[in-house]
């Protein structure tokens, strides 16, 4: 078979699986609900995959991601899209500084997103006329989330560095 027209399904596949993870988000990590938080997966894979591979590849996987979460959890689409794309371009920007590879580095930076994520949501309901609650239980559910989003970047992180390592192996191989 050509070169130029061999069919690359690995998009296809990443996306298949943001889907699952969406699946999974909505109905399986409200059973690890610490004090009413519950992880969010996509936020340390979305800030993992660009402190690893930069910000617009970031920012596309994060509207994906995104868009996979509003469908499945009922939100408005594309409010998850934007909040995680803006975010990968933050991180993103982080790539080739002391971030790259570190996984205790790159856990602190989810828990300093993780409050930018949540004042993303809130100014977007505020805008629509939402309400966002009493800000002492909003600014305990942001700590514990931030601190449930650091603690879940270090395993993550590390797959997704795995993850990086093999589909560069391939690529040289194949490609």
């Amino acid at each position: 078979m050509n070169e130029s027209h061999r069919f690359n399904f690995y998009p296809y596949l990443a996306i298949v699986i943001w889907f699952a993870l969406a699946l999974w988000q909505v109905s399986v990590m409200p059973f690890f609900r610490i004090h009413g938080v519950i992880p969010d997966l996509f936020l340390p894979l979305v800030v993992g995959i660009a402190l690893l591979q930069g910000s617009q590849r970031g920012a596309l996987w994060g509207i994906v991601a995104g868009l996979a979460i509003d469908l499945v959890a009922h939100r408005p689409l594309g409010s998850s899209a934007l909040i995680y794309a803006a975010i990968a371009l933050i991180a993103g920007r982080s790539r080739h500084t002391m971030f790259h590879g570190r996984s205790l580095l790159a856990s602190g930076w989810v828990f300093l997103l993780t409050w930018l994520e949540y004042l993303l949501f809130i100014l977007g309901r505020l805008v629509t006329g939402g309400s966002v609650g009493s800000i002492s239980s909003l600014l305990l559910v942001i700590l514990l989330s931030a601190l449930y989003n650091a603690v879940l970047m270090w395993p993550l992180f590390f797959v997704l560095r795995i993850l990086e390592y093999l589909t560069s192996q391939q690529s040289l191989q194949w490609g």
